[in-house]
């Protein structure tokens, strides 16, 4: 996960009105409103949401291919919310901007872990779904006139929050809670950021990324190397690139001494 600037790109000026139109919509209605995928879908949205998230799905920042299925996901969940069973849904920011996201289907929806030849271990599905844990449901907002702001949230969202601050990658791939962050464990918890192949997809990154730095360093040092590597891998277009700010914010753990 890394820090977006979601300013940067605009949604589409010709969905605006029809997004407005849908969001009064929703309003009127309350929790009996029925989500219009058709708005909140739509193909010049996925694609604007590509282009806000460099192609990458906000949580496990995976590459958006040709091939793999993407969802267009709601931050705070548009109907149920696990946590609170009595809650409407935030069907208010059904077709609100800010709450858009694009994500893949393994962070977004419930998706089995399955075996690999390294573990055959059998895990239950997991994924964000419906999910949207806050310390205290006191603070949770029930209405289109609540404050979001008050709400204490545990999810990081990587458009308002430093994921850098709450994560961190290790020499395996595997992903924790960065000075066990309540925030970092329960997002890794709630988007199942530690599934297999997830966890294998980063290894692939730290050996890269190693090979690199130690290639570089035969002629530039390594000090210089591994700042000049992890800077390129750790931007934003990179894949996994908090694999590469997690090797420069601790080169030790990695062996680079």
């Amino acid at each position: 996960m890394i820090a977006v600037d979601r300013s940067i790109v605009s949604p589409p000026d010709s969905w605006k009105a029809r997004a407005k139109e849908a969001a009064d919509k929703a309003r009127d209605e309350g929790s009996a409103h029925e989500a219009i995928p058709e708005v909140y879908g739509r193909d010049d949205v996925r694609a604007t949401l590509e282009a806000v998230f460099s192609h990458k799905c906000a949580y496990c920042e995976s590459p958006a291919t040709a091939q793999g299925p993407w969802d267009v996901e709601h931050f705070r969940p548009k109907g149920r919310v696990a946590e609170s069973p009595l809650h409407p849904g935030y069907y208010w920011l059904t077709y609100s901007w800010e709450n858009l996201y694009l994500a893949c289907q393994f962070c977004n929806q419930r998706r089995r872990d399955k075996p690999t030849t390294e573990d055959s271990l059998v895990r239950p599905a997991k994924g964000k779904l419906d999910q949207f844990p806050l310390r205290d449901e006191e603070t949770r907002a029930m209405d289109p006139d609540a404050d979001l702001a008050l709400e204490s949230r545990l999810l990081i969202d990587p458009c308002s929050d430093n994921p850098d601050d709450h994560l961190i990658v290790g020499v395996k791939g595997d992903i924790m809670a960065l000075n066990d962050s309540d925030m970092g464990t329960r997002t890794i918890e709630v988007c199942n950021l530690a599934r297999r192949r997830l966890t294998l997809a980063r290894l692939a990154a730290v050996r890269t990324i190693l090979d690199l730095i130690h290639r570089f360093a035969e002629t530039a040092g390594l000090e210089r190397a591994i700042g000049a590597v992890t800077d390129t891998l750790g931007k934003q277009e990179s894949h996994y690139s908090l694999v590469a700010r997690a090797i420069a914010a601790q080169p030790e753990a990695f062996g680079l001494v």
